[in-house]
């Protein structure tokens, strides 16, 4: 007995051997509080496939706002000469149903009429100066002078700076600019 007494000693080291060589080599990598739970993650290729799409519907997105930009700039130009072609045909229009004369039918009444003593011919209706009947040789200097300084306020109201002759002809007519915000200063920059 004694000897069934140490085969199942050493039957039972083998088993508790056998346990414990098979728990290490069966034994998990990590332990569990060392694993961390992971979402699936996309490969590469499905990445590059929804790449691919997008790019391609923003590329057509481009596309489609390209052509209406350039219909909506066709409409705008058409709208535009179809309102400038009635413009004109409506000035058109108002000339012909003005009926003005021309230089050649206005020629052919002044010769119609020139024995005409009422119709007044175009040198008769100018004055012989240029400031109509009044003589600037029968006037006193301080008359001339009152005369050009009223001439050259009233042309300054007007928007004019002017320059007169003695005989009160205008020299030199300049218009005067109306001020901006802006300066009128050039700022140069050295380099």
């Amino acid at each position: 007995m004694k000897s069934l007494d140490n085969f199942m000693n050493y039957l039972i080291g083998v088993a508790l051997l056998f346990n414990v060589a098979a728990y290490f080599y069966f034994k998990p990598k990590k332990s569990g509080s060392d694993l961390v739970f992971r979402n699936p993650t996309q490969s590469e290729d499905v990445d590059k496939v929804v790449n691919k799409y997008l790019q391609l519907a923003n590329e057509a997105k481009n596309v489609e706002k390209v052509r209406l930009d350039r219909a909506a700039f066709e409409a705008t130009k058409k709208i535009i000469s179809d309102r400038e072609q009635a413009k004109l045909k409506a000035e058109s229009d108002m000339v012909k149903s003005a009926k003005i004369p021309t230089r050649d039918q206005v020629a052919e009444m002044t010769k119609k009429y020139a024995d005409n003593p009422n119709m007044r011919q175009p040198e008769e209706s100018q004055s012989s100066g240029p400031i109509g009947d009044l003589d600037p040789g029968s006037m006193s200097a301080e008359e001339k002078a009152e005369y050009r300084r009223q001439y050259i306020e009233n042309a300054r109201a007007g928007g004019y700076v002017i320059e007169l002759s003695e005989n009160f002809e205008i020299i030199k007519a300049t218009k005067i600019r109306k001020p901006s915000q802006q300066s009128d200063e050039v700022k140069s920059e050295e380099y």
